[in-house]
């Protein structure tokens, strides 16, 4: 299990996460943002195509530039990936969800702990009958990527997608945290941590103050 810590405002139960999968070269589709999927309500994916949603708004201006490296670099391996672009907050949540309806195994997610944060609700809140059979691949692109570092997953991004094209798989825990928020009672899944209160806060206003200074 990933080191989170289970206290009283949190019941943790065991789902099949994985954090990598294979790819093989296949025709490549390119989606600028979520309307074709959105439009379609499902679609025939390959089985080993990677939906990838890519977060511009994570990290600071130098880290927004790696995506076209990234992009490129992928291109250059023969994956087959359709790719998605956040708009903005809460909108991973939304379009992982959207890429596991209809039919992605293998979500990558490029961003930090944030993005992978919104995914891992995304595709546990979507309506997919086999979430135990969705990967999740992380290339870290963000302020914060502490699961990444716990994982000792490279920061480097030519060894982050080399390790998902070569099915280096590790099973880990879902942590669900059950609270209420004033209105209604509400469920949140999380993969390495989760604050609450002062902590929370604190994270909350260093991230603002990273993206501000960049």
């Amino acid at each position: 299990m990933a080191h989170g810590r289970k206290d009283s405002f949190c019941k943790v139960k065991t789902q099949r996460d994985l954090v990598s999968l294979t790819a093989t070269p296949l025709k490549r589709q390119i989606y600028e943002n979520v309307g074709p999927i959105e439009r379609n309500g499902y679609m025939s994916v390959e089985p080993d195509k990677w939906g990838v949603i890519y977060n511009p708004k994570a990290g600071t201006r130098k880290v927004q530039k790696r995506w076209k490296e990234i992009k490129a670099y992928m291109d250059s391996k023969g994956v087959s990936y359709d790719y998605v672009q956040s708009e903005g907050f809460g909108s991973v949540e939304r379009l992982a969800g959207i890429l596991a309806n209809n039919g992605y195994r293998t979500i990558v997610v490029v961003g930090g702990d944030g993005a992978l944060n919104d995914a891992i609700n995304g595709i546990m809140l979507s309506n997919a009958e086999d979430k135990e059979n969705i990967a999740i691949g992380i290339i870290p692109n963000g302020i914060g990527n502490d699961f990444a570092k716990y994982w000792e997953m490279s920061s480097e991004y030519k060894e982050a997608v080399d390790c998902i094209i070569n099915n280096r798989r590790r099973k880990i825990d879902v942590g669900t945290c059950y609270y209420y928020d004033g209105q209604k009672h509400m469920t949140r899944y999380f993969l390495n941590a989760i604050n609450i209160g002062l902590g929370a806060r604190i994270v909350k206003i260093t991230d603002q103050c990273k993206r501000f200074w960049g």
